[in-house]
């Protein structure tokens, strides 16, 4: 216990030195090893992977430079690890742990160079003993990220284990399972053939399943289906619910990027009852409000631009305007002014970019995939803070490409970027356009799949302009 507690705590040259003189004593380094993987902490798994480091493997000398480990060597000090929980009677079901979390290690740590080992180590026990396994990786792996040697394994199987899952397991992280299922389509043909003969629970799980395919031809029916299904919990699942908003700027900024209307009792209703500001007397929604323009139109095509004060609402010319509780009212974009509007040149503060907002045009040359941004670069965690600020998520993490998806309305703009492991820089490739509902929305992840990209003309004049400036923001071009 003594040793276990030096290793425990001791660090830089220190540990190194201890490393080194318990490096060639098998059972001095075994009995080490083994206490610390009955801790079970990430971090003295960790510590357990940099402790072999410094023994020699398959004549490999020894080095505390392990963070290019994988490989043959990788290999070689899992089987080291192993050995030595077998040779102190540690039972698989508890060493396998430190297998398992090896996929989550920080790159250039030494448990970092085990995940190749680990990998091959639990796929030879699932094509021994599959459902061992899979009782390991439920067990220790809350993402159930290991779950892809099981499809290579045995498909049908693992992906019958997942909808169990999903369908009827409680307490799991059935998003990161769901993420999975996204990538096995051929159980849409099972999940609709269950459909009909399911409880209305079981109903409802499998269509939440299934409109993760939803721009799959197969489940347009049964989600036709659903949408009249005899249970309230089924159907609520394809209503959109308006929750209360919390960011007044947030709340106008999108309608107006969206071009979608607020009922004027909604509205009223925020400017009262919303909340106040933080050691104000005046209402958040309705501070907003009072520096922004709104308008209202009967036919669509002519619009009755307003003012707001203090709830109260006016045209241009100050004359008071009565407002139905029912009449929908629009946050005025520059796209909804003629050119020549003196609006467009009046200098006002504002609480978001309104009148002054930059305005896109589409041009033939930016078909389906614009690359009207390629090339252009910006810091990483710049790109990083306008990804949160964006209200991007990612589509897609593959050699050092990643998509990032944003929305407006019916829209959604997906820009690919190149980043590069290690790197400092965001690089912009192309811009892509697509409708949101073919975007399937997991957690915080996107997924387009099949889903085929838009011409940029045929989008919406405000769609593009907004989406664009989206893009255009995130590296830092606005």
């Amino acid at each position: 216990m003594e040793l276990f507690e030096k290793i425990r705590n001791a660090k830089g040259d220190e540990f190194a030195r201890l490393a080194r003189s318990i490096a060639d004593d098998r059972m001095r380094l075994y009995s080490a090893v083994v206490a610390l993987a009955q801790s079970g902490t990430p971090d003295d798994f960790e510590r357990i992977a940099a402790v072999l480091s410094y023994a020699t493997v398959d004549g490999t000398e020894r080095t505390e430079h392990y963070s290019d480990r994988r490989g043959a060597v990788g290999k070689g000090y899992v089987d080291m690890f192993v050995e030595a929980c077998n040779a102190c009677n540690y039972p698989e079901s508890e060493y396998i742990k430190v297998l398992l979390y090896a996929q989550y290690a920080k790159e250039g740590g030494a448990l970092y160079g085990w995940r190749d080992g680990a990998d091959a180590y639990i796929e030879k026990l699932a094509k021994t003993d599959f459902y061992r396994a899979a009782g390991y990786i439920d067990k220790y792996d809350g993402k159930f990220g290991k779950y892809d040697i099981l499809i290579r394994t045995d498909p049908s199987e693992a992906v019958k284990l997942l909808l169990d899952k999903v369908l009827y397991g409680k307490n799991l992280n059935k998003t990161a399972i769901r993420r999975i299922l996204m990538e096995r389509p051929e159980i849409v043909n099972a999940l609709a053939a269950a459909y009909g003969d399911s409880n209305a629970k079981t109903r409802a799980a499998i269509t939440r399943i299934l409109m993760l395919f939803k721009t799959d031809g197969r489940v347009k029916d049964i989600l036709d289906e659903a949408r009249s299904d005899p249970s309230k919990t089924v159907r609520d699942l394809f209503e959109k619910r308006e929750s209360v908003p919390t960011d007044a700027v947030a709340f106008f900024e999108r309608l107006m990027a969206a071009g979608e209307p607020v009922e004027y009792g909604r509205l009223r209703s925020l400017m009262t009852d919303g909340g106040k500001d933080r050691g104000k007397n005046k209402n958040k929604f309705a501070a907003v409000a009072d520096r922004i323009f709104f308008y209202v139109t009967d036919d669509g095509v002519n619009k009755t631009v307003l003012m707001c004060d203090g709830g109260r609402f006016a045209d241009l010319g100050g004359a008071p305007v009565a407002l139905d509780e029912k009449i929908e009212l629009y946050v005025l974009h520059p796209l909804d002014l003629d050119a020549a509007s003196p609006l467009l040149t009046a200098e006002i503060e504002q609480p978001f970019l309104q009148l002054a907002r930059p305005v896109y045009y589409a041009s033939p040359d930016d078909g389906t995939r614009s690359s009207r941004l390629f090339g252009t670069f910006i810091d990483k965690k710049t790109f990083e803070r306008g990804l949160r600020l964006g209200g991007f998520s990612f589509a897609a993490d593959g050699d050092g490409i990643k998509i990032a998806v944003s929305y407006c309305g019916d829209y959604a703009v997906a820009v690919s970027c190149r980043l590069p492991d290690g790197g400092d820089t965001a690089e912009c490739l192309e811009i892509g356009y697509y409708r949101t509902a073919d975007v399937v929305r997991l957690g915080r992840d996107a997924f387009i799949g099949s889903a085929n990209a838009l011409r940029a003309g045929s989008l919406p004049r405000r769609a593009f302009s907004e989406l664009t400036y989206a893009a255009y923001k995130l590296f830092g071009c606005v």
